[in-house]
């Protein structure tokens, strides 16, 4: 079929393949510019054992596999600042190593956690919590500062990691193993 001197079927065919190019070839450029250096960043901090990226509509979600750490808020501090540089990230999701043992103590502790930050007694928060992991026979941490609460619990081998957000701070998710 023709219309004006032009063979519509051609143009038809020259225009898609065009489009399939150009789009291909963001899709590369993107996966090479943005994906990939947030492999090799994420990795490269002490501490992130494993980094997962799903790019969605919604944006990149990024997942870290944490390992056996002294500091969390150390260690997410240093992902916060690489992650900030970046600005990529559109949700940040943590992963550790639970055992249920470390769930029904947590289960237990978030009560306190959530009231703490709700309401500002991090004094209370921190009784309870201690008086909750003796009671199990569970190492624990627990840090505050003007962003975030973080708690470890530590169980031989396990451990389980919440950074829960005070404020404005962006949200820190935790992923089950």
């Amino acid at each position: 079929m023709e219309l004006r001197g032009f063979r519509i079927g051609i143009v038809l065919l020259v225009f898609l393949t065009t489009l399939g190019i150009a789009l291909g070839g963001q899709k590369l450029a993107h996966q090479q510019r943005v994906i990939a250096p947030l492999y090799s960043t994420f990795e490269a901090i002490d501490g992130v054992e494993e980094v997962i990226v799903e790019d969605t509509r919604q944006g990149v979600i990024l997942t870290l596999k944490l390992a056996d750490v002294d500091d969390l808020s150390r260690l997410i501090a240093s992902v916060l600042d690489q992650g900030s540089t970046m600005s990529v990230a559109s949700q940040l999701k943590i992963k550790d190593q639970e055992n249920d043992k470390l769930l029904t103590v947590y289960y237990e502790m978030h009560y306190a956690l959530e009231q703490a930050v709700t309401l500002g007694d991090f004094q209370q928060m921190a009784k309870e919590i201690r008086d909750i992991a003796q009671e199990h026979n569970v190492a624990y941490r627990v840090q505050v500062d003007s962003d975030y609460v973080y708690l470890q619990l530590h169980d031989d081998d396990n451990f389980l990691y919440q950074v829960l957000s005070r404020d404005q701070a962006p949200r820190i998710r935790r992923q089950s193993s």
